[in-house]
C-alpha cells in the first residue's frame, strides 16, 4: 500500500489528536458531591483555571501531574486555604453546625 503525502498528513493528524485526548484524559480531576459525603450528585471538574463550586457534601481529588488550589471565596479571589499535590477522599458531614467548605476550585498547570 502506497502513502501520499495527504494520507501521511491525515494519518500525523490523527496521531496527533490521539496524543492530546489520551493527556486531556490522564489530566488531574476534582469531583464535588452534593451529599452527605461523598454520594449523591457529583460534578466534576478538569479545566485549568477557576472554577465556582456549588455542590459540598465531599470532595474527591485524583492527582495526575496537575495541582489545584481551594478557596473559600468565590471566584478564586485571596489566598487559597488548600493545595492539593496527591490524590484525596474528603467527605464533610455537618452536624449542627454550619461548616466552611471550599466556594471555589482553581486546576493549576504544573505537571511533571
Amino acid at each position: 500500500m502506497a502513502f501520499t503525502k495527504s494520507s501521511t498528513a491525515i494519518l500525523v493528524m490523527v496521531l496527533l489528536a490521539a496524543l492530546v485526548m489520551t493527556d486531556v484524559a490522564n489530566a488531574s480531576s476534582f469531583i464535588a458531591w452534593s451529599g452527605p459525603g461523598c454520594n449523591f450528585r457529583a460534578v466534576q471538574y478538569r479545566n485549568c483555571g477557576c472554577s465556582n463550586i456549588n455542590e459540598h457534601g465531599g470532595y474527591t481529588f485524583t492527582y495526575n501531574g496537575q495541582s489545584a488550589a481551594m478557596y473559600n471565596t468565590v471566584n478564586c479571589q485571596g489566598g487559597s486555604h488548600t493545595r492539593f499535590s496527591s490524590s484525596l477522599l474528603a467527605r464533610f458531614e455537618k452536624k449542627g453546625t454550619t461548616a466552611t467548605l471550599a466556594t471555589t476550585i482553581e486546576v493549576l498547570e504544573d505537571r511533571n
